[in-house]
């Protein structure tokens, strides 16, 4: 579990946390080719949109959390320049879990997921200057989007000051139509996140005791997580699918 490249953070740096360990089974049974993250939107895997992101955003160590034997993925990393730390992390909480894991409470953590695509792409300046702007600032800043289908996502209410006032993880009955797809925070909020399944698990479960704002990001959010999201994308030249051929070409010697 320990990483490829990369160096452990002084509290100084800015860490950016992928997780990306899932198996998209569901994904793969609706006729995926190789792993979610390596789907091109605008040219570019949304692996890459991510890692792209978090740098511009402050992160000087880029960590995509994935398992071993998805080869395609680690290399797609390592020629970006991030850290790969491969273990087999049964959730999406517990892959964002052990990218922290070396990382002192005071860390300044990004989260974002390497199978959404979205605008602006600088989006993580004005979440983390909400994080470490005030003298006494927010336990989590999330940017926020509004979106179509909020069940899919994890539901954020805002009061008139930006503070978050209600979230709900894939609610069916949503009470907004504002989810956040990144996150501005500390390691030591963190802690307990590896017994959930949802990072927003993590937030809800702890609302009345965190200071939570979000901040409203004016682009669009695009999820490839799921069947119905996939097949939503216009075209095949929007999203183009990795081949089999690229897989092959992209598994490492001896990979599964």
């Amino acid at each position: 579990m320990e990483p490829h490249a990369g160096t452990t953070a002084t509290p100084q740096e800015i860490v950016g946390i992928l997780p990306a360990a899932g198996y998209a089974t569901r994904l793969h049974s609706a006729g995926l080719v190789g792993s979610k993250e390596l789907v091109e939107v605008d040219g570019r895997s949304t692996l890459e949109h991510a890692i792209a992101r978090l740098r511009l955003g402050g992160a000087t160590d880029v960590r995509v959390v994935t398992r071993p034997e998805k080869g395609d993925v680690v290399i797609r990393a390592l020629a970006a320049g991030a850290t790969v730390i491969e273990g087999r992390p049964p959730t999406a909480a517990a892959s964002v879990a052990l990218g922290v894991a070396d990382l002192t409470e005071d860390q300044v953590v990004l989260i974002d997921f390497p199978d959404m695509v979205w605008e602006p792409e600088d989006g993580f300046r004005p979440v983390l200057a909400a994080l470490v702007g005030p003298a006494s600032g927010p336990d989590v800043s999330f940017g926020c989007f509004e979106v179509d289908e909020p069940e899919r996502g994890d539901v954020v209410e805002l009061d008139g000051s930006g503070r978050v006032v209600g979230i709900e993880v894939k609610p069916s009955n949503p009470r907004s139509n504002l989810v956040w797809g990144c996150a501005a925070t500390t390691v030591g909020v963190l802690d307990g996140l590896a017994g959930f399944e949802h990072v927003g698990d993590l937030f809800t479960a702890h609302l009345p005791r965190l200071h939570l704002v979000g901040r409203r990001l004016p682009g669009r959010l695009l999820d490839i997580g799921t069947p119905e999201a996939l097949a939503s994308l216009e075209t095949r030249e929007q999203a183009h699918l990795p081949s089999p051929e690229h897989r092959e070409r992209s598994r490492p010697p001896g990979g599964n």
